[in-house]
């Protein structure tokens, strides 16, 4: 299974088990879209967690370079609408950030409500790196937490960043020693899921309206834009080389 879900204390504890790195593939985005259906009706709140060394390292090179363009668009589409799903769910929401988030790991991170780390794990969008745009979606979710002008920053550079930076540029929430990380998370969502919960899911729709509005609009031109890059001689070129290290 590509991903793990358990339960305590009616929080759903959704774990990504797709190897050390838990890149993603298609088949970890179609486990995790079922696994939220699941949630969304038998839950009362959802905490997203990796492993030690990786959260998640971001797309499955290896898999996608391979896909004939009609199979990689689908991937596309559907790791999106991934996203959106955790967005907007109607629950409140944590990332449990115990190992590295890269790429398409750290947009699953930034999609969930908060975000508590370890100290010294990197975090980041090096998309830039490999010859690729960001996806707009996940812009927006960067944007909406540490502001334009940070969002630009990290965006052009395609650096990673460690979490005590994230922490100063309200990336992350909270930084939390390893052996209270789980517990003090735990304690979080079930406060938080302890409100009544039909005022929460009003309050969380009026919160998210305008980037899911905004998403729906421009969607289809962020696909395009992505998939005109990913399919340049350069991308190819840098996006092969780096699958090597997978």
């Amino acid at each position: 299974m590509k991903s793990l879900l358990e339960e305590k204390d009616s929080i759903a504890i959704l774990k990504l088990n797709n190897g050390v790195t838990n890149a993603i593939s298609q088949d970890l985005i179609d486990d995790l879209s079922k696994k939220l259906d699941i949630i969304e009706k038998n839950f009362k709140g959802l905490i997203i967690r990796g492993n030690e060394k990786f959260f998640s390292m971001g797309f499955n090179l290896p898999e996608l370079i391979v896909m004939d363009k009609s199979s990689f668009e689908k991937f596309y589409e559907s790791f999106n609408e991934l996203i959106l799903k955790i967005f907007t769910l109607p629950l409140p929401t944590i990332s449990v950030i115990e190992g590295h988030a890269v790429a398409g790991g750290f947009i699953i991170a930034i999609s969930t409500d908060y975000r508590i780390a370890l100290a010294d794990k990197k975090l980041g969008l090096n998309e830039i790196n490999l010859g690729v745009p960001v996806p707009f979606l996940a812009i927006e979710l960067l944007e909406r937490l540490s502001g334009k002008r940070i969002a630009e920053n990290l965006l052009y550079s395609g650096d990673l960043i460690k979490t005590q930076d994230a922490l100063r540029f309200s990336i992350v929430d909270e930084i939390i020693e390893p052996n209270e990380i789980f517990e003090k998370t735990v304690e979080k969502i079930k406060n938080l899921a302890s409100k009544p919960q039909r005022a929460f899911e009003n309050i969380k729709s009026l919160l998210i309206t305008q980037l899911k509005e905004k998403y729906t609009r421009f969607k289809e031109l962020d696909k395009e834009k992505f998939l005109e890059c990913w399919y340049t001689e350069e991308a190819q070129t840098i996006l092969k080389e780096t699958a090597k290290k997978f």
